[in-house]
């Protein structure tokens, strides 16, 4: 799909899902993932600009309601898919944990602590996520296949340098999972960068 394409379809899934002045969209539902069949997304509702709990939603494009994927007492942000759409990490107040799409009932805590800002590697064999108390991006190695599984756990390099966001993930990974796009702080600015042959 065209990224025109795509955002015909966050434009619609505002319009007929959320039903919310122009203005108001954005406040409403922030942290927009496509799914791999391009007809879904997963999103946050709440915290940020407009305030209230944070709770991950999905949406069917051109739907009219949001459906629960993991809205609890808990602070759920950052949402992430896995590759083939099977399953979705998040953060939950001090952790970090998996959750199971298809059975909304199967979760995994991968992590705890002052943990954040997961992404499901574009390889869907890892997991990032900063880990704050380390001050250390960190990869979690998984299987999916029959079920998830924690296999390994990397600490790749020092994330001191780089900015955090409250209510954004603000890095990305290539597609191979082997470089980082990140902001750098600055006194006065941000910077872009590439983080790269982090192994040694």
């Amino acid at each position: 799909m065209s990224d025109s394409g795509r955002s015909e379809r966050i434009r619609a899934l505002f319009e007929e899902v959320v039903g919310l002045e122009p203005e108001k969209r954005a406040a409403r539902l922030e942290e927009i993932e496509w799914f791999p069949d391009g007809e879904r997304v997963v999103v946050r509702r709440g915290g940020g600009i407009s305030g209230g709990d944070r709770d991950v939603m999905s949406a069917q494009v051109g739907g009219t309601e949001l459906r629960a994927v993991a809205a609890t007492e808990a602070d759920e942000r950052t949402p992430s898919l896995s590759p083939d759409g099977r399953w979705l990490v998040y953060r939950s107040d001090g952790s970090i944990v998996v959750r199971s799409v298809s059975d909304g009932e199967a979760t995994w805590q991968i992590a705890s602590g002052d943990v954040r800002a997961p992404l499901w590697s574009p390889t869907g064999d890892e997991i990032f996520y900063r880990d704050e108390d380390l001050r250390s991006m960190v990869a979690v190695q998984v299987a999916t296949d029959p079920t998830f599984a924690v296999v390994g756990r990397q600490h790749l390099f020092d994330t001191t340098p780089y900015r955090l966001e409250a209510n954004s993930r603000a890095y990305d990974a290539t597609s191979d999972g082997q470089r980082f796009l990140m902001i750098r702080e600055q006194p006065s600015r941000g910077q872009l960068v590439w983080v790269q042959n982090f192994g040694g």
